[in-house]
């Protein structure tokens, strides 16, 4: 009997002591994950320093109790923020939530009801300093609890960027994360393309739900002015969205802004391919046009219903010529969308158009033209085209076109007389055709006086109306002239030359 207490009393003795060990180890990691912070630090300088990836917990303590944490990124990168608290049977708003820095100035925020158990939010920050600071909105006396996390990446938005002089320089092909913070945050980012070329902008999001199906976002490609090339706009149940547009080499930004806000993160990605061959915006009237070369593949896109794009071209000579203009066949109603393409002359006269619909995947139109400057113009029905890429080519025999180009001359007065001398007699017709003559960076023709000397009836001599502008470069051009006896000088020349400044 003896001996059987006793061996109820080891084990006894075993068992409370196990449970007991177990329970200290329990304490211990709490202690650990989940630290309880101390008062008081309710002013900047007395805030509690915290650490990453280790949950806190607190409370306030009366209605105008501020609690501040410091903590300190080494790098750049994006923070996600957890705040939770026990399940109450309150609507209203009991906390809020604000990352800011050392001056007071707010990068996020978040409120939590009473019945919000978990609320989140990220930003993207530069390494430094922060501060989370927590105040009652209506008083309630619970304990909260929080985490902050944190991914070091250069490829997150980084607050303050919501003007273009802060705004976040980026890279090409490189996925960016951000995150807008309220109503009228706007995320800035700078990129520059040291070529002429086409961008690319894939936007996307986490699909939200069919609640959410209003627009969220609007995503705009703008200047130094705040001038917009293209926008697109994304809504909730939209998670991927893209646009395109051609642009001269330069400097440019990306501007996201909320239609209705929501702490969701978003994602983009610019690309870019460097080309001469695309629509350069702004080319929307006949004096921005681009100009376009014969045989060559032009890649474009309208940006809006009231979006024009021209293309400029020039005939030396009359000539047959072909529009080609295709798309990738859509499946939307064809009889209500179409782009309208149209040949029109420098005076803004229509000579020749053609429709193409939405499921026609190739069109053209044919004409014969005489010499002169025209354009091609292309507008579209409706929006259901916006973002759309469209090909057009112009085809055309330019074989006889080809000039011997002589070397640049610069230095030249602005009134200069060009004496053009041939071996034989030059025929008045050679001036009466104009098949010498000056053009000007756009490929205007200058207007000339043109005369000729009976003592030398071999030369003719040709000087501007209007002196020629300084420090500007333009182009001299001679083709077919026209001898006496009816005889050609098959021989084409042009040459640039820069006038004096």
């Amino acid at each position: 009997m003896h001996l059987l207490r006793n061996k109820l009393t080891k084990t006894f003795i075993t068992t409370f002591m196990f449970v007991f060990i177990f329970f200290l180890i329990q304490c211990f990691n709490t202690i650990l994950t989940k630290a309880v912070t101390k008062e008081s630090n309710n002013t900047i300088s007395t805030a509690n320093i915290i650490n990453i990836n280790k949950q806190y917990t607190d409370s306030l303590k009366d209605k105008n109790d501020i609690n501040y944490y410091k903590f300190t990124l080494s790098f750049d990168g994006e923070i996600g923020f957890k705040f939770t608290h026990k399940e109450l049977n309150n609507t209203s708003t009991c906390w809020k939530v604000d990352i800011i820095n050392e001056d007071g100035k707010e990068y996020s925020n978040l409120s939590s009801e009473g019945i919000d158990i978990k609320n989140y939010m990220s930003i993207g920050l530069p390494k430094g300093s922060y501060y989370i600071r927590i105040k009652p909105v209506n008083f309630i006396s619970i304990p909260y609890n929080f985490i902050l996390k944190f991914t070091q990446s250069d490829f997150f938005e980084k607050e303050f960027n919501n003007t273009l002089s802060t705004s976040n320089l980026i890279n090409i092909n490189k996925q960016i994360t951000g995150t807008l913070q309220n109503i009228s945050d706007i995320d800035y980012y700078k990129f520059n393309l040291p070529f002429d070329g086409n961008i690319n902008l894939e936007f996307s999001h986490e699909e939200l739900e069919n609640s959410y199906n209003g627009i969220y976002w609007r995503v705009s490609i703008v200047d130094e002015n705040k001038k917009t090339y293209t926008s697109l706009v994304s809504k909730g149940t939209d998670i991927k969205n893209s646009l395109s547009v051609g642009l001269p080499k330069g400097t440019y930004y990306i501007s996201i802004k909320p239609f209705k806000f929501i702490n969701i993160p978003y994602n983009f990605t610019l690309h870019f391919k460097k080309t001469n061959f695309c629509e350069q915006e702004f080319n929307n009237s006949i004096s921005t046009s681009n100009t376009i070369v014969a045989n060559k593949e032009y890649t474009g896109t309208l940006q809006s219903v009231n979006d024009l794009d021209y293309y400029k071209f020039i005939l030396t000579d009359n000539r047959q010529l072909t529009v080609c203009f295709t798309h990738e066949e859509l499946s939307i109603n064809s009889s209500s969308t179409y782009w309208t393409i149209s040949i029109i002359s420098k005076e803004g006269t229509e000579r020749k158009s053609m429709v193409s619909f939405s499921d026609d995947i190739s069109d053209s139109l044919s004409i014969g033209l005489a010499r002169g400057t025209y354009y091609i113009r292309i507008k579209s029905s409706n929006s259901r085209l916006t973002n759309i890429p469209y090909k057009v080519i112009l085809y055309g025999d330019f074989s006889k076109d080809t000039f011997t180009i002589k070397d640049k001359q610069t230095g030249i007065p602005s009134n200069k007389i060009w004496d053009i001398t041939a071996s034989k007699a030059i025929n008045i017709n050679t001036i009466i055709q104009k098949n010498i003559y000056v053009t000007d960076k756009y490929g205007e023709i200058v207007p000339m006086l043109y005369y000729t000397d009976p003592k030398t009836p071999n030369t003719i001599s040709l000087l501007p109306i209007d002196n020629y502008d300084k420090g500007k470069t333009y182009t001299l051009w001679i083709k077919d002239l026209i001898l006496e006896g009816g005889s050609f000088l098959k021989k084409r020349t042009k040459m640039d030359f820069q006038i004096s400044k």
